[in-house]
């Protein structure tokens, strides 16, 4: 199973997160809580350049998106004795899904505050 894969400490995705790891393009979703972009405060009414950047403007579930072509840091792991050898090497170890798109899992290495 391939896992995007941060480091808590490490700000931005540039530097690579943990040995092993391959830089990888995927989809980044901006999304906004506004069914409009002339609904978003920054924009004081108009659309700003919305329509301008990215790709794939659309609606969902009352939210704008658009996506954007990226990279960061991706992991293959086989199996859940993978995934513990991994914790076992890293450290503590976040398991969920991708704060710049939901349909892929994210790895972050804890080693660092953050709230």
């Amino acid at each position: 199973m391939k896992f995007m894969v941060t480091r808590t400490s490490l700000l931005g995705r540039e530097k690579c997160p943990v040995e092993g790891a391959k830089r990888e393009r995927f989809v980044r979703i901006d999304e906004r809580t506004a069914n409009d972009p002339k609904k978003i405060p920054a924009h004081k009414g108009t659309d700003g350049d919305w329509y301008e950047k990215g790709s794939n403007h659309r609606v969902e579930k009352g939210h704008i998106k658009r996506d954007f072509e990226d990279e960061a840091w991706f992991v293959e792991l086989g199996s859940l004795e993978d995934l513990l050898n991994f914790v076992e090497k890293n450290g503590e170890v976040v398991v969920g899904w991708s704060m710049w798109n939901s349909g892929i899992r994210s790895l972050e290495i804890y080693d660092d505050y953050r709230e």
